[in-house]
């Protein structure tokens, strides 16, 4: 004999919802969008100080200038 679980409507919305990062929402620096950002312009560069891994600010083999 199988026993039925009943499920609340609740659990399943909460199923439904991702919590966490939008990851299609634009992230902004300093107020401005990052597509509109000259790393030219930024004065810290962080990734350019030594012993710093330039993979922490850049992925897929990319820089500051590609």
């Amino acid at each position: 004999m199988k026993s039925v679980i009943p499920i609340q409507v609740e659990s399943v919305q909460a199923l439904n919802r991702t919590p966490g990062v939008d990851i299609n929402a634009v992230g902004p620096l300093d107020g401005t969008s990052i597509y509109n950002v000259d790393l030219n312009s930024v004065e810290d560069k962080p990734w350019k100080k030594p012993g710093t891994d330039v993979t922490d600010y850049f992925n897929y083999g990319f820089n500051e200038y590609t």
